[in-house]
């Protein structure tokens, strides 16, 4: 029971970076940036939602899951997502078209700061926070990604729940160090797979 324990509770955590991971990988996919303002989106949106007392009981995997199904649903089979898919293949042919980039990367912009302040809001119910958390969000949020490889908003699913698991098995084995095996497996990531766990290798 156990170990089902620490599986459950690794997938919820992992759950939850993915949540963290996503927006940051939409951003990068699209406007090819980093936005270092990802974890006080997050942050700010817990804070948000403990003023407002809202509480969900849904499971957090789950949840994660739903929203990655929606967002690949949204760039597939919508005109808003064709446009950002588009943008994100060839910002200069868009712009020659006659579309808005910057109304694009505005709605991108949107769309990854509510999808941090989902994954704060998860994480104000489940735990502690403070003003000055979102640094650390940001640097969990930073690791999913390149654990689950850059180039898809799906690779911050597996890097997510890599990173979860790692965690809540390690706190388990070696509760004063835990948060130390993430970082392990960033740097065993970066030196045996660089294009991460679902990301695909560059072509030369």
């Amino acid at each position: 029971m156990i170990v089902v324990d620490v599986i459950l509770n690794g997938l919820m955590f992992g759950g939850l970076y993915a949540l963290f991971g996503l927006g940051l990988s939409l951003i990068f996919g699209v406007m090819k940036i980093s936005d270092i303002a990802h974890g006080e989106f997050a942050i700010g949106g817990a804070f948000l939602v403990i003023a407002a007392a809202i509480f969900l009981g849904a499971p957090l995997w789950l949840v994660a899951i739903a929203l990655f199904i929606a967002l690949h649903w949204m760039l597939h089979h919508t005109k808003a997502g064709r446009n950002i898919r588009a943008t994100s293949d060839d910002p200069a042919m868009v712009g020659m078209m006659g579309m808005e980039r910057a109304h694009i990367f505005a709605f991108v912009m949107g769309v990854s700061a509510a999808l941090a302040a989902l994954a704060g809001i998860m994480l104000a119910m489940r735990g502690s926070i403070t003003p000055f958390s979102g640094a650390e969000r940001l640097l969990i949020a930073f690791e999913v990604n390149v654990i689950g490889g850059l180039g898809s908003i799906w690779v911050s699913l597996p890097g997510g729940l890599a990173l979860g698991l790692v965690h809540v098995i390690a706190l388990r084995l070696d509760p004063s160090s835990g948060p130390l095996y993430g970082h392990l497996l960033l740097l065993a990531i970066l030196l045996l797979r660089p294009e991460g766990l679902a990301g695909r290798k560059a072509q030369r």
